[in-house]
């Protein structure tokens, strides 16, 4: 099962066009050694306070109190975003043996001169195993109906964010393939 290594990254904004570079750069180190994906997102400002990812009935357990944010927890600064990013491994076992040849390769170094892009000690990590994915979800209902859906990551996640009613039929699209899926939630 895949692991992930995950991280809140508070950056500048000034310093957005160097963070892109600096992380093409890692993620083709990463992949070299073996990591299957390395992403970056960078948090919407409009998503910032975390209230409107709460339940109406969580919100009201709180009574009051504020709920956190990206920002809230990766500590940022008057002109600082968030960058969210996650590294996904075959498994845990790979990526314990080769992260620390990672960390070690000088490619991963800052080059001579290079300043920094952000405070790593302000970097918030941890790693973890997946819990759930979507697509399996998507290929598990197949099954049951006798059906072999094969679909895109684009496919399924487009189909997710959709499929948020008591009964549907979607039709989804992307990468040439167009199956139909009626889903039951």
């Amino acid at each position: 099962m895949s692991y992930f290594d995950c991280y809140l990254v508070p950056i500048p904004t000034a310093k957005l066009d160097a963070y892109k570079l600096f992380s093409q750069r890692m993620a083709k180190v990463y992949r070299e050694y073996g990591a299957l994906r390395v992403i970056d997102c960078i948090l919407d400002p409009e998503t910032t306070d975390g209230t409107q990812f709460h339940a109406e009935g969580a919100q009201a357990d709180v009574q009051g109190a504020e709920l956190r944010g990206f920002n809230a927890a990766a500590a940022t600064r008057e002109g600082e975003t968030v960058i969210l990013s996650w590294t996904e491994w075959p498994s845990k076992d790979p990526r314990d043996d080769l992260l620390p040849r990672v960390l070690a390769d000088p490619r991963v170094q800052p080059e001579d001169g290079e300043k920094a892009i952000f405070e790593g000690a302000r970097l918030v990590a941890g790693g973890g195993g997946r819990l759930r994915d979507g697509i399996h979800l998507l290929a598990a209902i197949g099954r049951q109906r006798g059906e072999a859906p094969t679909v895109s990551r684009a496919s399924a996640i487009g189909y997710a964010a959709k499929v948020l009613k008591k009964s549907c039929v979607q039709q989804l699209e992307g990468d040439g393939v167009r199956p139909t899926i009626e889903a039951a939630f």
